[in-house]
């Protein structure tokens, strides 16, 4: 998805994105954003290529990626074992950002719409010196809106700085910083009538606690080598340090069977702190590419090492019990403060997640291309209270084959594997 279709389609987020992408299910999660499915499976992210172990989707724990600060979004549909290693079969999202200009260009962008809507982003770009080898942009947004759902909002205050610099005319470096905090009241939706039908309620009424805040913030820090080598070749290296931040105060959900007559049959359960949690991540990236002769053809190799080093720390409280309620008096904000209740489960694990690679672009005919590759990867999952590990694993080995077959200058045909 490019920065032109994103612009046209005057699309805000990622989830806005990937709702464009063929093959691409999304299952809506209300104001906090939605889960994304290829194939059946869930799908993971990367950002600039590095993963980013918070994910992309309401499911995990980050706030909904921007695309203020997004040059292009990729997707790679099926597993991607060999550039990954552990995770999910279904696809990939790779958001690439924003990169420096040697010209002066500025660009502003404003959005109003309904229910308060009010959106404005700032761009500048260009050289910081007048040779040019060092440049520097700036991206910032603040962007919030109601809901035709009443007390249902979100506020989202974004910046995204780089800074490049070339060395020599084969040497150049950048560091970056993007940190992006969403703050919400979120929605489950209006509840159906015991039987399954439309109770007939307002689709504007809200049914939870007035009082939940959901908080969600991440910050990645960057640094990145890229040299150009003899032969046509080049080495990329790139390390970042990723946080993000997810907490969730007085959350509440609705249970039980709705007696449309009597109003009676739901109860509100309601948790003073639902989820707290906090991941930090150390992600690395080095590899290298470039062509080799054989056979009087040209092909392409590239090798390559990365991985992930992420520590998780989450807890929560129970629920402090379930409150009756009936939907023809409800008052969402009678709820009243809610108890500390039962102690809730907590969690502090470290994962590490490294391999090394490589592949190779065979091109067996102008139109004919077949793609081979490997990578042996580690993984450990350790508990840091208990000092379990589980899973360990060593040494796994990924193979990875396709072929693509360029029917015309616009259309392909492929067929590959991996796991």
């Amino acid at each position: 998805i490019t920065r032109e279709q994103m612009d046209d389609a005057g699309m805000t987020s990622v989830d806005d994105a990937l709702r464009a992408v063929s093959g691409v299910t999304a299952l809506a999660g209300g104001s906090i954003g939605s889960n994304f499915y290829s194939r059946g499976f869930s799908m993971q992210a990367q950002v600039d290529g590095m993963t980013t172990p918070a994910g992309i989707d309401s499911g995990n724990r980050s706030p909904l990626y921007d695309t203020a600060f997004i040059d292009r979004v990729e997707v790679l549909q099926g597993a991607s074992g060999l550039l990954t290693g552990a995770g999910t079969p279904g696809g990939t999202v790779n958001m690439v950002l924003k990169r420096p200009t040697r010209g002066f260009q500025a660009q502003a962008e404003a959005q109003v719409g309904s229910w308060n809507e009010r959106r404005v982003v700032g761009d500048v770009s260009g050289s910081l010196v007048d040779s040019g080898n060092i440049r520097g942009r700036v991206v910032a947004l603040s962007d919030s809106s109601d809901s035709f759902t009443d007390y249902v909002y979100r506020d989202r205050q974004a910046v995204y700085g780089i800074v490049e610099a070339d060395l020599s005319s084969t040497t150049t470096v950048s560091a970056s910083v993007l940190t992006q905090k969403d703050k919400s009241r979120g929605h489950f939706g209006v509840p159906f009538a015991g039987n399954g039908s439309d109770a007939g309620l307002p689709r504007s009424s809200f049914w939870g606690d007035a009082d939940n805040l959901t908080v969600r913030d991440y910050t990645i820090y960057t640094l990145g080598l890229t040299q150009q080598l003899a032969g046509d070749w080049s080495l990329k290296a790139s390390y970042a340090w990723q946080k993000t931040d997810n907490d969730i105060r007085n959350f509440s959900s609705l249970s039980g069977s709705l007696n449309t007559v009597t109003g009676n049959g739901l109860s509100i359960g309601s948790r003073q702190r639902n989820y707290v949690s906090t991941l930090h991540s150390n992600v690395v990236d080095i590899h290298a590419s470039g062509p080799f002769e054989l056979l009087g053809r040209t092909h392409e190799l590239a090798l390559g090492l990365n991985g992930t080093n992420t520590r998780d720390e989450n807890a929560g409280t129970g629920y402090s019990g379930n409150t009756p309620i009936n939907v023809y008096s409800f008052n969402p904000e009678g709820l009243g403060p809610v108890p500390a209740g039962r102690p809730g489960t907590s969690a502090h694990t470290k994962t590490s997640n490294f391999g090394v690679y490589g592949v190779a672009r065979w091109s067996l005919t102008d139109s004919l291309k077949l793609i081979t590759g490997l990578r042996v990867s580690d993984y450990e999952r350790r508990n840091l209270v208990t000092g379990t590990v589980v899973p360990h694993e060593t040494g796994e080995v990924v193979p990875y084959a396709g072929l693509v077959y360029d029917i015309d200058s616009q259309y392909s045909a492929y067929v590959s594997y991996s796991d």
